[in-house]
């Protein structure tokens, strides 16, 4: 199945706060979302991926389903794939 067969909206804000995770699950239970979507950077100290704070948190304590992604190692050489 493709991404053709579903309709997603995709929504975003904005917000300031003192810890990024609560914040986003936060908004996630405020705005009854279906999923969270979390980038994570290419880290592999000791040969092994690292997570931040923020996808931690969120893995622990969102409401909803919870998406990760990685970038590229080439992608992460360049910016972590942002353009």
């Amino acid at each position: 199945m493709g991404a053709g067969h579903h309709t997603v909206a995709l929504d975003g804000a904005m917000c300031q706060a003192r810890q990024a995770g609560h914040a986003v699950v936060d908004e996630a239970i405020e705005r009854n979302t279906d999923a969270i979507v979390v980038g994570v950077g290419y880290e592999r100290p000791y040969g092994r991926f690292r997570l931040g704070r923020l996808p931690q948190y969120v893995l622990a304590h969102a409401p909803c389903e919870v998406w990760l992604f990685r970038y590229t190692p080439d992608q992460a050489a360049d910016g972590g794939g942002v353009a």
